[in-house]
């Protein structure tokens, strides 16, 4: 891999140089190069790869998609005809198999290309359990699943790292997206500040043999970033409806929704409110949803409704350190909370508990305190029921969102990544939690928590039942 006399010059941007320049920190374990469209994100990754393999003969780079076809149509694409040339690659100093869909340089350095889509047969990807790789690149992690991420990702510093002397490295790039790397790294990288570049500590890592703190980054890419990109592309973007434009140009995160998303960003940018208190009415509707931890896992998070406003999500924090049930200090504490908002043992009727093995022993402690609580059944019928439902009645302008809430954002998350299709009976299916899950990394459980409020506020078990009063539901 030889440069001539007649390669293209080699240009970059200052956000370019900035990427490169944190990638050849040994520190840094995991940079995600993400933001809007037009940014050189690919093109600065397949750069930083070739120079990697110029510089490390033999090492071994996985690079991976969720769809192989569609990485061989971009970044194989860029690696030849955009970066090759640049660097002075010659035809003859590298040949691609396309039966292992490997990228094989004259010194023995190769970059292997993996497939990353999710595949009933395979669900926690040991197909890639065995490599043995240096450094690992995800192009567009977006669209993939977090065990995709974990499985692959685990792969690097296991090829060559030690003989050179070099920290394996994660890399990855995308645009804005609902799913895991908003937690992982789009919103620490806001918590820290913003701006161009961030990272974060996330563990240790050895450099020259001494243990250091090891790093997560996020690298903002705008296409204004990016000075050799086309004017008319530009201009192109600008031009785009505005949820586009404020994904694709603007790099704006709250806006990247699926083209199946139940809960669009503009229905949730529409029934944000403020200065609520003033429009209640004298006297106001309460209702608590809870959603309950799987057995102790996960959060359990109650949402307090007042009037169709959903006011307040906030987590129940109990000491489990004595011999007491947790459903008997769960269900104390929400009582309590309860009663700091107003409730009494009477109006146990609109508090709804979702009733889980936690759940079931939460209700029974309460029942014994003199307060029937209502109980939410999850089932994949219930809980697509309840989402379809809460996005109807958020259309209708019946249910908004307080927008002082402190869990707001991470709502706002939750409720995009819930995705839905019409059976052949018309009846809508909303994506599984267990898919959620894998999609975002945690549990819905703030979303969960405002299902269940909206449940029991359209009179939960007995919603459709002409027999309940309903002149006090607020439809």
């Amino acid at each position: 891999m030889n440069p001539t006399q007649t390669q293209p010059i080699l240009q970059l941007s200052t956000k370019q140089q900035l990427a490169l320049e944190y990638l050849d920190n040994p520190q840094v374990v995991e940079l995600d190069f993400g933001g809007a469209a037009g940014g050189a994100k690919s093109w600065t990754v397949a750069l930083w790869m070739i120079l990697q393999c110029r510089q490390h003969p033999g090492i071994r780079i996985g690079l991976g998609r969720k769809e192989l076809q569609r990485l061989k149509q971009t970044t194989l694409v860029t690696i030849l005809r955009e970066v090759h040339p640049v660097l002075g690659v010659k035809e003859g100093e590298f040949r691609f198999r396309g039966d292992s869909n490997t990228l094989i340089y004259e010194n023995g350095s190769e970059i292997q290309l993996f497939d990353l889509a999710y595949q009933p047969s395979d669900p926690d990807y040991d197909t890639l359990g065995s490599l043995n790789l240096t450094h690992v690149v995800i192009e567009e992690i977006g669209e993939i699943r977090q065990k995709a991420k974990d499985v692959f990702g685990s792969r690097k510093d296991r090829y060559l790292n030690h003989k050179y002397n070099i920290t394996g490295k994660l890399v990855m790039t995308q645009n804005p997206s609902q799913n895991f790397t908003r937690n992982q790294f789009y919103n620490p990288y806001i918590a820290a500040g913003g701006g161009d570049v961030q990272m974060w500590p996330i563990g240790k890592v050895w450099v020259d043999g001494k243990e250091m703190t090891a790093y997560r980054c996020f690298v903002k890419s705008l296409p204004t970033d990016n000075p050799f990109l086309s004017k008319n592309y530009i201009e192109t973007l600008k031009q785009l409806p505005p949820k586009e434009r404020k994904r694709l140009y603007e790099g704006n995160w709250d806006y990247a929704d699926d083209e199946d998303s139940l809960f669009k960003a503009e229905l949730i940018d529409r029934v944000i409110v403020s200065n609520v208190y003033n429009n209640f009415s004298d006297d106001p509707r309460k209702f608590i949803g809870v959603d309950v931890a799987d057995k102790g896992k996960d959060k359990t998070i109650l949402t307090l409704m007042i009037d169709g406003v959903i006011m307040q999500q906030v987590r129940l924090n109990v000491r489990t350190e004595g011999e007491a049930a947790i459903s008997s200090l769960y269900s104390d504490a929400l009582i309590k909370y309860a009663q700091r908002n107003g409730f009494t043992s009477d109006m146990a009727k609109d508090i709804a508990i979702e009733g889980n093995g936690v759940g079931v022993g939460m209700r029974d402690r309460m029942r014994d305190r003199g307060w029937f609580v209502s109980v939410y059944t999850a089932s994949s019928k219930t809980r697509s029921e309840g989402f379809y439902n809460l996005m109807l009645d958020m259309d209708a302008g019946k249910v908004k969102i307080y927008d002082k809430m402190d869990t707001l954002d991470e709502l706002r998350h939750q409720l995009m990544t819930h995705t839905y299709e019409m059976n052949d009976r018309l009846e809508p299916q909303v994506v599984r939690k267990k898919i959620i899950k894998e999609t975002i990394g945690h549990s819905p459980d703030e979303a969960d928590s405002a299902m269940i409020v909206n449940w029991i506020r359209r009179g939960g078990a007995y919603a459709n039942d002409p027999r309940r009063n309903q002149s006090r539901i607020l439809f």
